[in-house]
């Protein structure tokens, strides 16, 4: 089987990050079928044009970057999309074959060339929504998306909440496939020594830092905690970088934790599963999320989740692996989180680490995904 898939956004030189789920789900698939990625960059930044193909066992990835003339006139922008994507969809074809299945990642800009293959070949499309901003999205592109709902074969949300929106805008048809994790990064790392004071209970974030993730509210839950409550044995690791962190170093140091946060800035994603091993809980504190991989990748080395009901993390944070709190709360934060500590022993760490295995790994995944495309197929 030959699948195709299209990301809205990809890893590069200059942003390693963005995307990077869109392309290990490609290198996971690979494991089991042809992948190909369609890679298109329409900006005007692209001055001179560019095109690239890299293939590793059975991923090929065609990268293309190409000018926008028009970035301000949506209608003009996706004349330009739709052209470059019938020009270089030859160019895969004579390379990677006529994929069977095309397998888009989030309605827009994605979704739309798919709908734009599909109309001229009559290949199959699947379209994973993501984006936290889906609203946005239909809302800036009405007509096309919901020429999109009517033409997709296959919808997938990678959450309950994101499938009901969906729903809501017009899109009947929906399957939750959630975000999958690299196990293997994870294996042998839980052990009873920590790289952090043992007398501390140890809690960590790691996010971006926007306004979105919250962590203005987990600070002041965290001085609830130390002051009001009285309990000076607790730290927190925040890892992360973005706009706001200075502006959280300062409310920090407002709060009077210095003592008892420290802000790491960014680290290597090779990083975080040793850090987070030698934590006690994670905290996801956001306003709003889609999912919240980073809670499944806590789970993959046996800490419990304190979370936000934020739209994500209600997928899988359950009794037994943690608690859900109101978000923009800070009383209810931190009754969660002192909730969590005072009630360590009950957590089992091996049980945790099943359930996020055999529900999140990217086998579990990736056979979810490969059984979409063969109905279709």
């Amino acid at each position: 089987m030959k699948v195709l898939i299209i990301p809205s956004w990809y890893p590069s030189k200059e942003n390693p990050v963005s995307g990077i789920f869109f392309k290990e789900q490609a290198k996971a698939l690979s494991e089991y079928i042809d992948v190909a990625v369609l890679n298109l960059n329409v900006s005007i930044k692209n001055i001179f044009p560019q095109e690239n193909v890299e293939k590793v066992n059975n991923l090929t990835t065609f990268t293309y970057k190409k000018l926008n003339i028009f970035p301000k006139i949506g209608k003009l922008k996706r004349f330009l999309i739709k052209y470059y994507t019938l020009e270089v969809f030859k160019k895969i074809v004579k390379v990677f074959g006529t994929p069977d299945i095309i397998h888009a990642h989030v309605t827009y800009p994605a979704g739309y060339m798919a709908l734009i293959l599909k109309e001229r070949y009559g290949i199959p499309i699947v379209i994973t929504e993501h984006a936290t901003f889906f609203e946005k999205i239909y809302a800036e592109n009405k007509r096309i998306v919901q020429k999109i709902f009517n033409s997709t074969d296959y919808y997938v949300a990678v959450g309950n909440n994101l499938k009901r929106q969906l729903k809501k805008y017009g899109r009947a048809q929906c399957e939750v496939v959630p975000n999958f994790i690299n196990f293997e990064k994870f294996q042998g790392l839980r052990t009873t020594t920590s790289r952090f004071k043992s007398d501390k209970f140890n809690y960590i974030n790691i996010s971006l830092m926007t306004e979105k993730k919250g962590i203005d509210i987990l600070l002041k839950a965290l001085h609830k905690i130390v002051y009001n409550n009285g309990h000076k044995d607790v730290f927190l690791h925040l890892i992360g970088d973005g706009p706001r962190k200075n502006e959280y170093e300062r409310l920090a140091e407002n709060l009077k934790l210095t003592n008892y946060c420290k802000f790491y800035g960014l680290l290597s994603n090779d990083e975080i599963p040793s850090i987070l091993s030698s934590c006690d809980a994670l905290i996801i504190s956001s306003r709003i999320e889609t999912f919240g991989v980073v809670g499944i990748e806590a789970m993959a080395v046996g800490l419990p989740v304190i979370a936000t009901i934020c739209g994500g993390p209600e997928d899988y944070v359950k009794d037994f692996n943690g608690i859900l709190v109101e978000k923009e709360n800070v009383d209810e934060l931190a009754k969660g989180m002192l909730y969590v500590k005072n009630n360590y022993s009950k957590y089992n760490s091996k049980m945790i680490k099943k359930y996020a295995y055999e529900n999140f790994s990217k086998e579990a995944v990736s056979k979810k995904l490969i059984k979409i495309y063969e109905k279709l197929k």
